[in-house]
């Protein structure tokens, strides 16, 4: 009887697998985040968007100058931008103003009607942090040109006399990229600017043969010597300030 019951017990531990035998180990692996990696995607995430090299703008605060602009700009580096453009030239409501209020000159009050020209201007601009054409702050240099034109009656014609405005300033200024496409750029500066007009003299005559009084005008263009008695230029410091609008492709 104890033959039997010694070997029931021998067949059951030789038919247990050797694992079985042996105490089990439970091993957990931690895993660590780190915070410099998720900082490191995140900026690459950053610096995988794509910023533009080019992009079409219009300067709103040029509508009280009289000034229609249109701009195109250039994005060479990430420091740098290039922009030139050209645009459309009316009635310059500040300078009749100015003109109004501080001086006698007829080119303002003695027109009968405003014909339209034209203007350009040319800028660099640099961004000390690399974000052009993305949120940042900029140092920028500018050239302008503007020419106005006012037309006088002479007689049964008209006739066209001038005023030029040159600027050459410094402005500094914050350019903001809301979405993929869209750019918002205000700035603000002073500049060296030169103004140079045409001057124009009017006369009421007396017809015989019509039996009515004639207005005749004489344009004298700006020469490059100043007349005595007859200032027709000055030199003066300029307040630059805009607000453009920019769309990037």
């Amino acid at each position: 009887m104890k033959s039997i019951f010694f070997i029931i017990i021998a067949i059951v531990i030789c038919g247990l697998p050797p694992a079985a035998l042996q105490a089990q180990t439970v091993v957990v692996k931690k895993r660590q985040v780190s915070s410099q990696g998720l900082t490191e995607r995140s900026t690459t995430k950053k610096r995988s968007r794509h910023v533009p090299e080019h992009a079409i703008t219009y300067n709103f605060s040029a509508f009280l100058l009289g000034d229609l602009p249109l701009g195109y700009s250039y994005r060479p580096s990430d420091f740098i931008t290039i922009e030139a453009g050209l645009g459309i030239t009316n009635n310059n409501f500040v300078d009749e103003l100015n003109t109004f209020l501080f001086s006698n000159s007829s080119f303002y009050s003695e027109a009968s009607h405003t014909p339209i020209s034209g203007s350009a201007h040319a800028g660099l601009k640099f961004f000390p942090e690399g974000d052009a054409f993305n949120d940042g702050m900029y140092i920028g240099a500018q050239l302008t040109r503007r020419n106005y034109r006012k037309g006088f009656i002479d007689g049964d014609s008209t006739v066209a006399a001038s005023k030029l405005f040159m600027d050459l300033g410094l402005t500094i200024g914050y350019q903001l990229r809301p979405s993929n496409h869209i750019m918002v750029d205000w700035y603000i500066g002073l500049a060296n600017r030169s103004i140079r007009w045409d001057r124009v003299e009017s006369l009421l005559l007396w017809d015989p043969a019509s039996g009515q009084n004639i207005t005749t005008t004489s344009i004298n263009p700006a020469s490059d010597k100043r007349l005595e008695g007859q200032p027709d230029r000055y030199t003066t410091i300029g307040l630059l300030m805009g607000l453009k609008v920019g769309y990037f492709f």
